[in-house]
Formats: structure tokens, C-alpha cells, sequence
């Protein structure tokens, strides 16, 4: 009797761990599919909004195409056209202000870890959905296509890419860099995990309401999570910053790329700056990049491989229901010897 309950308890036990073991296994597999459904969605509600309030917007778009000549983000070619009473020109006169003002206190409160979460503009009293600001948009990054939030909040950082406080509103413009950062996987949904893949000379494109900015990978840096200084706005320059945790699995420091304004694919149609710079800076850019990944990717780990992203991305996927497998094979065996031994 007491070999008998002996039995059922552990079949029950093997059971139950099996069914565990199951969910563990599909959990993964189920949210990465919440999380990525979730963020197209978003991606589609922000393209929706901002076509359906079309001609409003271009009502208020502002100049795509900066001249080097501009101190500040809020001069008059760079600003959006006159107010038409539907808030559009409010907002971006709101961004730029904020994009001005962080410039002018050299981003003071980024020693302030609680400013990243912050979101600088109440962009629900414009109606925006799921308030997103914008779509990021990176083709070497396995085609990545994420909403944009402003603040790094835990809400935030679940949902999509997020504006850190403290850092530029993603509407480009002189003097701004605006710090994008990302999960480098969430919930079994990819996110930044790719952010390796990124070379010079690779684009980024930022869609806010106004149109899509175009910007261009110019430097590749592992930096330490408490060095503000590296990811600061720099004088004269139209930035975004890629920002996630690195290495892989790990947080103890930061993957950073710094990409700069490129005007060959903006929505103006516009190949190059007034001066032809743009142009040389790109042909300059696709000829040394392979020798500059060069030196990044030497910097990076075993860990850091393609191999071994993919190993410990799905390990844990696998060694649960193995060990449980095992587990009602040892089982199986010794129910089997007992038998035997009853027999004899």
C-alpha cells in the first residue's frame, strides 16, 4: 500500500512538472507574440492617425532640411508653417521649445536617473494613440519597426522604443540628439537584439507626424552605463543615439549607436546639403566602414556572436521539458525494477 502511494504521488508529481514544464516552454513562444502583435498595432495606429489628419499636418510641416547656418532649433525655417487650429503646430512649437531649452542647460537633469522616465509633452491632449510620437525604422536590424514613446518608463520599455527624458524630441533639427532606447529583448520578443547587425553607414529612419527623418550610423561605442557625457547633444549636429544593454543577457554596460542626419532619402526628395557635404560624408562613410566594424566587433565578446545571441536566447527554452523528460524516464525505470522485484 505505502509502494503503491509511493507511486502515485510521484507519477502525480512528474505530472505536474510536465504541465510546468509545458507552460514554461510555451510562455516565451506566446508572449513574444502579445509583444510583437502589440507593437504593430501601435506602428499602425500612429500611420492611421497621422493619415487621416493628412492635410492638417502638412498644414503645420515643418522644413525638412536645416542649413548649417542654424544655431537653433526654433528658427524660422525649421519651424512649422502657421497654426490652423488643429494643435499640430502647438505640439512642434512644444518640442522644439523643450529641444532648445535642454540645450541651453546642457542637459542638466541627465544626472537625474528618474528624468528618463519622464515624458517632457502630454501627448494624449493632442489625441495621439497609444501615445506613440513616432515609428523607428531600421532595415538592418532583421527589418526592426517599433512605436516610440517619450520617457523610459517600465510601461514605456515594454511596449516599444523609448526617448529618454533629458534627450531631444525626435523631430530632428540643429543641435539634438535625441537617445532612443530599447529592450534588448522583452517577453521573448526580439526588440534590440539585432543592434549588432548596425555598420556604418547603415540607415535609421524616425517617422514622427511631420514626415520621416533620415539618419545614418556614424559611430559605434560600448560605454558605460553612467557616462551622460557620451551620449550628450553635440554642437551644430542633427542626432539620434541607439541605446540598449550590452552584452547580451547582461546590463553592466550600454551598446550605443550614433547615427547622424542624412537628407538623400527625407520625404523633400533632397540628395545632399546645400553644399554637397552630405555626400562626400557618405562616400567617405561606406568606404571606411568595413574597416571600423572591424574594430567594434573586436571589442565584443564570444558571447556577443551571432552563435551564441541564438544559444542563449533559446537555451532556456529547451531545458526545462528536458529535464523533465529525463525525470519520467528514471521514473519509468524504477517503476519497472520494482515490478521485477515483485515478481521474483
Amino acid at each position: 500500500m505505502t509502494n503503491k502511494f509511493v507511486r502515485i504521488l510521484l507519477y502525480s508529481l512528474a505530472g505536474i512538472m510536465f504541465v510546468v514544464g509545458i507552460c514554461i516552454f510555451i510562455y516565451p513562444l506566446i508572449s513574444a507574440e502579445v509583444s510583437d502583435n502589440s507593437s504593430k498595432l501601435a506602428v499602425e495606429n500612429f500611420m492611421n492617425f497621422k493619415e487621416n489628419h493628412k492635410e492638417a499636418l502638412q498644414s503645420t510641416e515643418p522644413s525638412a532640411q536645416p542649413t548649417e547656418q542654424q544655431t537653433d532649433i526654433n528658427s524660422s525655417s525649421n519651424a512649422p508653417k502657421k497654426n490652423t487650429g488643429n494643435g499640430f503646430a502647438e505640439l512642434y512649437a512644444e518640442m522644439s521649445k523643450y529641444n532648445a531649452k535642454i540645450y541651453k542647460n546642457k542637459q542638466s537633469g541627465l544626472c537625474d536617473a528618474w528624468s528618463y522616465e519622464q515624458s517632457a509633452v502630454d501627448l494624449s491632449a493632442y489625441g495621439l494613440p497609444d501615445a506613440a510620437v513616432g515609428v523607428l525604422r531600421v532595415p538592418a536590424m532583421n527589418n526592426l519597426e517599433m512605436p516610440i514613446y517619450l520617457g523610459a518608463s517600465y510601461n514605456n520599455m515594454s511596449r516599444g522604443a523609448v526617448q529618454l527624458g533629458e534627450t531631444s524630441m525626435p523631430i530632428g533639427g540643429n543641435n539634438t540628439n535625441c537617445v532612443i532606447a530599447g529592450h534588448r529583448g522583452w517577453n521573448g520578443a526580439r526588440y534590440f537584439v539585432d543592434i549588432e547587425q548596425l555598420t556604418k553607414g547603415d540607415p535609421v529612419y524616425i517617422e514622427n507626424l511631420w514626415g520621416t527623418l533620415t539618419y545614418r550610423v556614424s559611430e559605434i561605442k560600448v560605454i558605460n552605463p553612467d557616462d551622460i557625457d557620451a551620449v550628450k547633444i553635440q554642437k551644430g549636429k542633427d542626432m539620434v543615439t541607439l541605446i540598449t544593454c550590452h552584452p547580451y543577457l547582461d546590463n553592466s554596460l550600454r551598446y550605443a549607436v550614433f547615427c547622424t542626419r542624412s537628407y538623400d532619402k527625407d520625404n523633400n526628395g533632397s540628395k545632399s546639403n546645400s553644399d554637397g557635404t552630405e555626400s562626400n560624408t557618405q562616400s567617405g562613410t561606406k568606404a571606411t566602414a568595413e574597416n571600423e566594424t572591424t574594430a567594434v566587433s573586436q571589442e565584443n565578446n564570444d558571447f556577443q556572436s551571432s552563435k551564441g545571441r541564438i544559444i542563449a536566447e533559446y537555451a532556456t527554452y529547451f531545458i526545462v521539458p528536458l529535464l523533465l523528460a529525463v525525470l519520467i524516464i528514471i521514473l519509468a525505470v524504477s517503476s519497472h525494477r520494482r515490478k521485477k522485484r515483485n515478481k521474483k
